[in-house]
Formats: structure tokens, C-alpha cells, sequence
């Protein structure tokens, strides 16, 4: 899926966006695979300050993520830039909508956001997100926005995800983060709701990754609005949250290897599917694989 129809950035701006996204992919590299005392990182870093001290030349800056593009003020590049391109692909398959980036950002702070750039994205969301994790580790400089799954489905009304590139643009845009009791509601029936659940599952798996919800991102955002709709039928009684988990367990055997391995996190879950179930997901992996995973 392309970003949004916008007016172009300046040349000038486009050619220092495209330098940023190159160098921080490079540094993401080098953190990744270097101790933090490693010469390497120190020059790394140091050509990472100084990109964003160029990008932020007017004051701080906010990066809008999309599959594929990053958008300034509403503005994108004045032509596409594979480097951009690829940078806003690990942006978002972290569920990452937008980073603010201020001026003061030094060496510590990139290095601290490039090494949670380089964990999986089902391992983050594991630990509550990208947002909760960059929290934890006590620095600033940098405003995460998350993508809100639950909020798309808020505005989907009902959970229909047959246009999820469309879904995933249309969040970006939302600001809202607070679901109201229909959108509650809403949750709770996809996830309890056998029917409702598979269709579900094969719309948010078939979805390509030319589109921009690469698998890391549909595994994440699985997992998320699992837990969303557990903790809003928890409220209601643990004979709600029974039946999600019943549910789930109970379609998980339709899975990829990819989802069910995000899945497996949900321990709640693999108990409940048991060895029928669990002998139902391999043979269907084995069928779809052509041979085993």
C-alpha cells in the first residue's frame, strides 16, 4: 500500500530524509551486531546524531509512518528512495505510527532506540510494545506513537478486516485511543465468535506483504487485540474471557507457523487447544508447507 496522496517535500528536505534513513539503517546494523563499546557503533552513532541534527536543522520533527513511506507535515518525498522505503518498513512492522524526534537527541538516545528497533517484533509485543519498552528504559527525546489495532476496529465496526491496507492507513490518521463500549463489544464478538474469528484470521493472514502488514506486524497485531479483547471480557466476567480463549484455541489450528509462534506467547491459549488441536495445526502446516516447518 503507497502513502497517501500529499504535496512534495523540497529537494533539499527529501535528499536529508533519505540520508537519515540511510544511516540510521546502517547504525540499526551495526547495534545489532556490536557490543556497545565497539568502535564501530561509536561511528555509527556519531553519523546518526549528525543526520538528525540535519533533519531537525528547524526544531524537532515528526516522522508519520506508512508501509513503504515516511510523510513529513504531510509532505513525502519528491520521488520514492528504497533507504526510506526500508526504514519505514521496520518502523512499522514494530507497529510504530509516528516518532517525534527532537533536536537534543544524542548518541545514548539512538542507541537505545536502535537496539529496540532490532528486536523482533513479536518479542515487543510480547513485552507490551515498543511504546512500553522505549518507557522503561528511562530516556527521552523521542515520542512513539503506536499503531492502535483496536482502534481500527473501532472504526471498522464490527472487525471486518477485507481491506487491511485500507485499515492500517485509516489508523494512522485516528488519534483516538479510547474505545467506547460498542467498539468493546465489537471485540469481544470477533474473538468469541468462531465464524467471525476464521474469517478474521484468513483476511489478516492473506493480506501481502507488498501491501505493508508484513507478517511480523500481522503476528503483532494478533496478539494485541487478543489481549485487548481478554482484558475487556475480563470486566464483563471470566465466563466471557473463557469463551475468547475456548474460541481462539479452538481456530488457532488454522494458523501459519508465523502467527501461531506470536501466538504461543498466549500460554492460556496453547493449553487450551490440546493435542487434537495441536496435531490439527501441524497437519495443516504440513499441507500448506508441502512439508514440514
Amino acid at each position: 500500500m503507497s502513502a497517501p496522496t500529499t504535496e512534495p517535500m523540497s529537494n533539499e528536505q527529501s535528499a536529508v530524509l533519505a540520508d537519515f534513513a540511510r544511516t540510521c539503517k546502517a547504525a540499526a546494523r551495526s547495534v545489532s551486531l556490536y557490543p556497545a563499546t565497539h568502535p564501530a557503533i561509536t561511528s555509527s552513532l556519531a553519523r546518526v546524531v549528525a543526520a538528525s541534527a540535519r533533519l531537525t536543522t528547524s526544531g524537532d520533527v515528526t516522522l508519520n509512518v506508512h508501509p513503504g513511506a515516511i510523510l513529513i507535515e504531510g509532505k513525502a518525498p519528491v520521488r520514492p528512495d528504497a533507504a526510506v522505503g526500508e526504514f519505514a518498513a521496520i518502523l512499522h512492522e514494530r507497529l510504530i505510527g509516528s516518532l517525534r524526534i527532537e533536536r537534543g537527541a544524542d548518541a545514548q538516545d539512538w542507541h537505545a532506540l536502535l537496539t529496540l528497533l532490532g528486536r523482533a517484533p513479536e518479542d515487543l509485543m510480547a513485552d507490551g510494545g515498543v511504546g512500553k519498552a522505549w518507557a522503561a528504559g528511562g530516556r527521552d527525546h523521542f515520542d512513539i506513537r503506536e499503531i492502535d489495532y483496536a482502534e481500527v476496529l473501532r472504526e471498522r465496526a464490527g472487525g471486518d478486516a477485507a481491506q487491511w491496507n485500507r485499515i492500517i492507513a485509516h489508523c494512522l490518521q485516528s488519534d483516538a485511543a479510547t474505545l467506547d463500549d460498542r467498539a468493546i463489544a465489537s471485540m469481544i464478538e470477533t474473538f468469541g465468535d468462531p465464524t467471525r474469528l476464521r474469517a478474521f484470521l484468513d483476511t489478516l493472514q492473506s493480506t501481502a506483504d507488498g501491501q505493508g502488514a508484513t507478517i511480523g506486524a500481522r503476528a503483532a497485531a494478533l496478539v494485541q487485540l487478543l489481549r485487548r479483547a481478554l482484558e475487556a471480557a475480563g470486566k464483563r466476567g471470566p465466563h466471557e474471557a473463557e469463551r475468547i480463549l475456548q474460541t481462539v484455541a479452538e481456530v488457532a489450528p488454522r494458523l501459519t507457523p508465523e502467527m501461531m509462534l506470536a501466538l504461543a506467547s498466549e500460554k492460556t491459549v496453547v493449553e487450551r487447544m490440546g493435542d487434537k488441536g495441536i496435531s490439527s495445526f501441524v497437519a495443516n502446516s504440513i499441507v500448506s508447507e508441502r512439508g514440514a516447518t
